[in-house]
């Protein structure tokens, strides 16, 4: 019998060749004009480092989505349109996980997290910022989230891989909420990774990827989406992980260790 996914591999491949095509080309231009780029220490500090998300790819997704952002900027859309769109495409992530449509929704996901990012540096440009823009789009994220592992939960809702997902799912609100809470200790703490931009950069990168591999291994490994599983289980773990680590750093900050 031929693999019943086909429908999902052909979804998922045309746009992705385009996609990669066109990214790595970008990649070539931006590695050869990077050295003329002279970004501030407050820039550097903001856009972080990780070994999921390393420096060279979060500056280059800034630089790429450069022109879209000055077009936000040019024609007055406001940040919080772009953080209600980011919070609609994320709903519409949700629902594409819980009907399969892995491939679909990963990329679905890119976009969403990518209008995540305009709304503050629109804010920032346009001297927009506030506190209840801010608390909007925090807001927003936590429900974003939700929705995208609801709709995976949903797909495994009768599989093993519901837990993982409810973990993995759990972890993540976690590390959002530990963080919140010591900045109301006078203790911001950064500790740890697995933030937010990781997160769903592994999980939109491993979604869309995903019904590929399963295109090349199905007649061995079957039709599970072993990729994104993996990704879902190291989500999982790390989350809690460095969860565990803030809240024992914070008790032993105030003299109550565990």
């Amino acid at each position: 019998m031929e693999y019943s996914a086909s429908r999902e591999f052909w979804i998922s491949v045309f746009p992705l060749i385009t996609i990669v095509s066109i990214t790595f080309l970008a990649m070539a231009v931006f590695a050869v004009i990077r050295k003329r780029r002279k970004l501030s220490e407050a820039e550097i500090k903001k856009l972080g480092d990780s070994l999921p998300l390393p420096f060279f790819l979060r500056e280059f997704w800034l630089w790429i989505i450069g022109p879209a952002e000055r077009f936000f900027i040019r024609h007055g859309i406001k940040p919080n349109t772009i953080t209600g769109a980011s919070f609609f495409l994320s709903l519409v992530a949700g629902y594409l996980y819980y009907r399969g449509l892995f491939g679909f929704a990963g990329l679905t996901l890119i976009v969403a997290g990518t209008c995540d990012m305009f709304d503050g540096r629109v804010a920032r440009a346009t001297k927009n910022e506030t506190q209840s823009g801010a608390f909007f789009d925090s807001t927003l994220d936590r429900f974003s989230e939700a929705f995208t592992f609801m709709g995976i939960m949903g797909f495994y809702r009768n599989s093993w891989v519901f837990w993982v997902a409810f973990l993995a799912f759990t972890g993540s609100m976690m590390i959002s909420y530990t963080r919140a809470r010591s900045e109301t200790l006078k203790m911001e703490i950064y500790i740890g990774f697995m933030q937010r931009p990781e997160r769903v950069f592994l999980i939109s990168g491993s979604s869309v990827f995903s019904p590929i591999f399963i295109w090349f291994y199905h007649k061995w490994l079957g039709t599970e989406q072993h990729f994104l599983i993996f990704i879902i289980i190291l989500i999982a773990i790390s989350t809690n992980y460095v969860v565990f680590k803030r809240i024992k750093l914070i008790l032993e900050k105030y003299n109550n260790p565990i």
